[in-house]
């Protein structure tokens, strides 16, 4: 159940700190994503509350996020690995000044069951002031001073809501498995939220 799967997470994330890793998961998360993923046994353990011991393992594809987001040369780049075919779980804001179509187009060409979590903040969907303001760019580092107007801002919202409502149009359109989860939500809660209701948990 959910309650368990959350429980394990938390376990396993302060386990890391005796095995000198980042990121362990669960043979049973293993059997499920080991199509998409590369990763090493490392143990057999008890966490607490459990008497059985689970063997755990080591995700070992750990990417740094920098630069500009290219959903197209990401994904190329995939293809371009040996990998079985499998579920293929995107998560991004999809802001991607090429547009994000090409991208998913090609990983659904694939032959992957892609699933689309678009991220957002609150912030992103509303500049939350008027007058003049500094934007940043957080991959690119980018400054840009704008004197926000209600207009202007009422403007930003609408072309958020666009750029959301046709990536979700998109992923119904070539039946792509999309949902919508916030930046500051906990990373496993919005793990936990997808595999839900992609229909992958219970």
């Amino acid at each position: 159940m959910i309650g368990d799967t959350v429980n394990l997470a938390s376990r396993l994330e302060g386990v890391n700190k005796v095995y000198g890793t980042t990121i362990l998961i669960s043979e049973d998360t293993y059997r499920l994503a080991q199509s998409a993923i590369e990763a090493r046994e490392i143990d057999f353990i008890t966490v607490a509350g459990k008497t059985e011991p689970i063997r755990v393992f080591e995700l070992l594809e750990q990417l740094e996020t920098e630069g500009a987001t290219d959903l197209r040369e990401v994904f190329t780049q995939f293809a371009s690995r040996t990998r079985q075919q499998g579920l293929a779980v995107v998560i991004s804001d999809f802001l991607d000044p090429e547009g994000f179509e090409r991208g998913l187009k090609l990983l659904a060409s694939m032959g992957h069951d892609v699933f689309v979590v678009h991220i957002a903040s609150a912030k992103d969907r509303d500049p939350g002031a008027l007058g003049d303001v500094r934007f940043v760019d957080s991959e690119t580092g980018e400054l840009r001073d704008v004197d926000v107007t209600p207009g202007l801002a009422a403007a930003y919202g609408g072309a958020w809501r666009a750029h959301q409502a046709d990536l979700e149009r998109f992923c119904g359109r070539y039946n792509l498995g999309y949902v919508r989860a916030d930046a500051e939500q906990p990373f496993e809660q919005i793990i936990l939220t997808t595999f839900r209701k992609g229909r992958f948990l219970s």
